[in-house]
């Protein structure tokens, strides 16, 4: 029986998912066994995998989503930890042998996860995400404060998968951050702070629906606010505010979607939490967004909506929330 089950899905990217196969091959841990749950592809992806080594499982299913892909290797997997890898991804040969470590060492926490390094088709590289923060780490991801955990850095016990279930295969985006969320209510994480990945930034993990990544946005916003009712709802229109605002400027970038980031994304930002002042400047042309006067304005709009629309969305989103300060108010 492995120790560690890597579980890689892939759809139609045969020359990619090589090197990612051969990246976890050459490890200098050597109990583990990978698992490519390949997601319909209709490439030579299965030929590019064939040889390789006994310890690669290749599993062809009809495609359903990378989530579903994850969550069906998680029933084959024979290990007591689980490793996650996307298919344009490379581990450094040192990394599951570090995840192991801080696990066996640190029994009280249920997952690790690194650092990890960008580079492009080239090589070149293009930046870090450092991982140090350590704990109980709920309200960092649900609030999606300054955190950020990539998947090929992520180590699990596998009892901890058992207890929490897998990804939510309705998710096409967040399905991640949904499951650290998850696993955060109810186990500390443990950050090791050593690059454990490469990311690949290419064409075709850049965004190119943003209706698409606004849906999923909306879906992650919709489930936290159902299921999450341990802190405020106060705190939960800000999380919604900081995602669509966050994802509002990776949308902008791009002149192409820059009209869709403007009306949708930062309409959202808006309507959850309109206090953000600079949300409001996009609706201007670009020469009036430094004018005086348009900010005066819009900090006098902030303080007309403190006063005014804060109990009409409190009505609108959480009508019985708002019928108990009503009482209250009454009653004093």
């Amino acid at each position: 029986m492995p120790n560690v089950s890597v579980i890689i899905p892939t759809y139609n990217r045969a020359a990619l998912v090589r090197k990612a196969v051969e990246s976890v091959l050459e490890q200098t841990y050597a109990d583990f066994e990978v698992i490519v749950a390949d997601d319909g592809s209709i490439d030579n992806t299965r030929e590019m995998l064939t040889g390789l080594s006994e310890r690669v499982r290749y599993v062809p299913l009809a495609h359903g989503g990378r989530s579903r892909a994850r969550n069906h290797a998680l029933t084959l997997a024979k290990g007591r930890y689980i490793a996650f890898l996307d298919s344009d991804d490379l581990f450094f040969p040192y990394t599951p042998a570090t995840q192991v470590d801080h696990l066996e060492r640190n029994p009280e926490y249920g997952m690790v996860y690194g650092s990890a390094i960008c580079f492009s088709e080239t090589g070149e590289f293009l930046g870090a995400y450092e991982a140090e923060k350590s704990g109980w780490l709920y309200y960092d991801i649900a609030l999606y404060l300054p955190l950020t955990i990539t998947l090929p850095t992520v180590m699990l016990r596998k009892s901890v998968v058992e207890e929490i279930g897998g990804f939510d295969e309705r998710m096409e985006r967040f399905e991640d951050t949904d499951m650290w969320r998850r696993v955060s209510r109810r186990h500390k994480i443990l950050a090791i702070n050593k690059p454990l990945s490469k990311l690949l930034t290419h064409q075709g993990n850049r965004l190119r629906e943003p209706i698409n990544e606004l849906n999923n946005i909306k879906y992650y916003v919709r489930k936290l606010m159902k299921e999450d009712r341990s802190f405020r709802d106060v705190c939960k229109r800000k999380l919604a505010a900081n995602l669509f605002h966050h994802y509002m400027f990776a949308v902008y970038r791009d002149p192409q979607y820059r009209w869709t980031a403007i009306v949708r994304f930062a309409f959202w930002s808006i309507f959850y939490w309109p206090f953000r002042g600079r949300c409001y400047l996009y609706f201007f042309p670009k020469p009036l967004r430094g004018y005086q006067p348009v900010r005066r304005c819009l900090t006098a709009c902030r303080r007309y909506f403190l006063v005014a629309y804060f109990p009409l969305h409190l009505l609108l989103v959480n009508p019985r929330d708002f019928a108990k300060r009503l009482k209250k108010r009454i009653a004093g």
